[in-house]
């Protein structure tokens, strides 16, 4: 099997993770790249109520102010190996080989899906990238004891669910 994308592929994943541009980094900017029907969309499905009558940055606003009250009890219910990428990513975007890089790491999506992660596309490069705002967030509660044992707790009876 070919470790290239198809263009069908490509553009399927452009629909919903990669975004063709060259890599910002503010939570406002990664978002608005999107086209405001694209943005609704996504807060559609994430279960966010906006209104088209509202501006994309509004739109993109009102989004980073749900992911930040839900941001503690989604992400404890996040694999190890998210939540150790996402401390990478505090530390500046990460270029990926995509294809390779998904298949060590199958629930980024998970991360790219909730938009704590954006996926650029640009001049043949993916990068990943954790806005400035998002990092602001896990700094407040990723290192905390209270949080690492919620996170392992969480982890441990997935594990358990995943036995059965």
């Amino acid at each position: 099997m070919s470790e290239e994308l198809t263009q069908e592929t490509h553009d399927e994943l452009y629909v919903h993770i990669i975004i063709l541009h060259k890599p910002v980094f503010s939570f406002t900017k990664c978002l608005t790249t999107c086209s405001k029907e694209d943005m609704i969309s996504i807060a559609t499905d994430l279960r966010y109520k906006e209104r088209r009558s509202k501006t994309k940055t509004v739109i993109a606003e009102d989004f980073f102010k749900e992911l930040s009250l839900k941001s503690q009890h989604q992400l404890s219910f996040q694999p190890k190996d998210n939540i150790q990428l996402l401390k990478e990513l505090m530390n500046g975007p990460k270029e990926i080989d995509l294809i390779p890089f998904s298949r060590k790491n199958p629930d980024l999506f998970d991360l790219l899906y909730f938009h704590w992660v954006f996926l650029f596309y640009y001049e043949d490069t993916y990068t990943l990238v954790l806005p400035n705002e998002t990092k602001e967030i896990l700094q407040n509660f990723i290192d905390d004891p209270d949080f690492k044992e919620e996170h392992k707790r969480k982890n441990l009876l997935h594990a358990y669910i995943e036995g059965l």
